[in-house]
């Protein structure tokens, strides 16, 4: 029987290696998105003499949102990969920053979740400020509705943590 355990443990520890698709299909989504950003650029600076300034502000604003979606992607490829399939050495990458090769999950859910309201606030100006050729305005409501939520639940989330390490010491 005892064998049997080590079997299954053994499927079970290797299976963790069946994320590296989906982290390799996340790279391949990262190569699209800066796809994107390069045809938005080309598009911006096209538009620029004619623009407004909101225009402009919005089209920035549009490439701020594209970075931090970026980011949010890197700290899912890299926290699933150090968390999930295998630890990254920092001392054979001196010149990665540390939260590459360290990234604990209390640190990574709270990057993601600050990065997921900084991204609905930006989406958010940028409705505001083209509110004028908004169909339907209702759609801002949701959008700070889905914020208020987001920010919430970070609340409980770090309170959470704040209790679970307070018992543990």
């Amino acid at each position: 029987m005892d064998r049997l355990h080590r079997r299954v443990e053994a499927i079970i520890s290797l299976s963790r290696w069946l994320i590296v698709p989906m982290l390799f299909g996340l790279v391949i989504g990262l190569g699209a998105l800066v796809c994107k950003v390069a045809i938005y650029v080309l598009e911006l600076i096209k538009i620029l003499p004619s623009a407004q300034d909101s225009d402009i502000v919005v089209g920035v604003l549009t490439l701020a949102t594209f970075a931090l979606t970026v980011h949010l992607i890197l700290i899912i490829i890299f926290s699933s990969y150090e968390n999930f399939v295998h630890r990254m050495s920092s001392s054979a990458r001196p010149e990665w920053p540390t939260w590459m090769v360290k990234v604990d999950f209390t640190a990574a859910r709270q990057r993601l979740t600050g990065t997921v309201v900084v991204i609905g606030v930006l989406t958010a100006i940028e409705m505001y400020l083209t509110l004028d050729a908004v169909k339907d305005v209702s759609k801002l409501g949701w959008i700070i509705g889905f914020l208020m939520a987001i920010v919430l639940a970070s609340i409980a989330l770090a309170l959470a943590d704040r209790l679970s390490s307070s018992k543990g010491s």
